[in-house]
């Protein structure tokens, strides 16, 4: 059954006391949206998600409750349950014979929150066999604006074998091999804006430049926000390897 992520309107505190409050009733869910390979739209990857639920049962979107989190230091254990749920998911589709790998997006503040994230890494220790599905996903502006007050535990999480991912790229000049030495092996770039590159004054040789970048660096570019088949068609002139977007599937709740 679809689920429905509703706008809220409720003052600050109303969402602030909702997520204290769906944190202690275990109302927390996951959702999952597909990545596809492409042009096959083989599922491949899965992004999760976390969503507050209030009493009445609707599910209220990061984008409403994430900042109030980080201010009243609750993002921790957002993230840490996301993370156990990733986990718990991960094990099951093992159980069946299947491989997807799941990108969990980490918020700074938990990496900064040494009482969370000891417990985030010692249970990562717990579950190792799980380094090459488990991808950690920062947003670009985090990465370059935090980077160094949370490289150390970054670090911590690289040598135990996990890997990370950049989304919400906004500007396209990074050095990919630096990144990937980071063990950065994946980068989301809108479809929007990669259209709107391609289609600028050189820039189809702007793109193809991009991609030899990504090929040398070996970080696999994922193509996010796709929603519609014209989209599609002009990304594929692209030879582009994986999409994500409503056009392959809206995120929905895991069950698991």
């Amino acid at each position: 059954m679809q689920c429905q992520v509703r706008r809220l309107f409720n003052p600050a505190q109303d969402i602030l006391a909702i997520t204290r409050d769906a944190l202690e009733r275990a109302r927390v869910s996951l959702f999952l949206q597909p990545i596809v390979s492409l042009p096959t739209r083989r599922v491949e990857y899965y992004e999760a998600y976390s969503r507050i639920q209030d009493h009445g049962g609707n599910f209220i979107g990061p984008q409403q409750y994430l900042e109030l989190a980080e201010r009243a230091g609750l993002v921790g254990a957002i993230d840490n349950n996301l993370l156990f749920r990733c986990v718990q998911l991960l094990r099951r589709v093992r159980r069946h014979n299947r491989d997807y790998g799941f990108f969990c997006n980490v918020s700074p503040h938990t990496l900064r929150d040494e009482t969370f994230f000891g417990q985030f890494i010692e249970f990562l220790s717990e579950n190792l066999e799980l380094a090459d599905d488990l991808i950690f996903e920062f947003s670009q502006i985090d990465v370059e604006t935090h980077y160094n007050e949370f490289a150390d535990n970054l670090d911590r999480l690289a040598k135990l074998g996990f890997s990370f991912s950049i989304d919400r790229v906004e500007r396209l000049d990074i050095n990919f091999m630096e990144i990937a030495k980071r063990n950065f092996h994946y980068v989301k770039i809108d479809a929007a804006s990669l259209i709107a590159l391609a289609s600028s004054e050189s820039g189809q040789e702007q793109v193809r430049y991009l991609q030899e970048d990504l090929i040398d660096s070996r970080v696999t570019m994922i193509v996010e926000k796709i929603e519609t088949e014209p989209q599609l068609v002009e990304l594929l002139d692209y030879n582009i390897r994986f999409g994500q977007g409503y056009l392959f599937g809206e995120p929905r709740e895991s069950k698991t």
